[in-house]
């Protein structure tokens, strides 16, 4: 029989929080890395220069996507954590009125 998994809503706004620390711990090696990489710039000349500039604004347009897709990930986590919660309040209201009814 196949297994299922299941989560929490703590869990899952847990799980949102970690992704954002990730993300600003990536986001933090990635400035750095960066910085040392722009240090260089004065190093390369003509048609070299012009491709470590192509270069490095395509390496500022990856880490645009990461940190989109990553806040992307920590902001779909929380809200399906909320919505998740606001189901779990609504049937266990249902439930009650139910065993209420039936008395």
């Amino acid at each position: 029989m196949a297994q299922g998994f299941g989560t929490t809503t703590d869990e899952m706004a847990r799980a949102a929080g970690r992704v954002r620390e990730v993300s600003e711990a990536v986001n933090g090696e990635l400035g750095g890395l960066r910085s040392r990489l722009e240090a260089t710039r004065g190093q390369w000349a003509g048609a070299a220069a012009t491709a470590f500039t192509a270069l490095m604004a395509e390496w500022d347009a990856e880490a645009k996507r990461l940190n989109v897709a990553l806040a992307d990930i920590a902001e779909q986590l929380g809200g399906t954590a909320t919505a998740y919660q606001r189901v779990e309040d609504e049937n266990a209201r249902n439930v009650s009125a139910i065993t209420s009814a039936l008395g």
